[in-house]
């Protein structure tokens, strides 16, 4: 068993593009256990992706609180200006 599953593990790195080209081309065919597995797919190389950043220590909470903040509704966007008005105060 060790050997049959090191021989498909090597045919499937071999292949992979081709493999990877056929599971969408079947996805957007309609198939649905295919399109699972994309899915899951992608979903895990996110994941992967994120706990990568974390592990340089740029978490999601870092990256997001970086972000520039956005305006609540009491700040003034416009100075001069009410959102209540249909004019420009002077």
């Amino acid at each position: 068993m060790k050997k049959l599953r090191q021989a498909i593990g090597k045919e499937v790195r071999e292949q992979s593009e081709e493999i990877a080209r056929s599971l969408v081309k079947s996805t957007l065919a309609g198939n649905s256990s295919n399109a699972r597995l994309v899915v899951s797919l992608v979903d895990k190389r996110k994941k992967k992706k994120i706990e990568a950043e974390s592990k340089r220590g740029e978490s999601v909470a870092i990256n997001l609180a970086a972000e520039p903040q956005w305006p609540s509704e009491d700040d003034e966007i416009y100075p001069g200006f009410d959102a209540g008005q249909s004019k420009p105060q002077s």
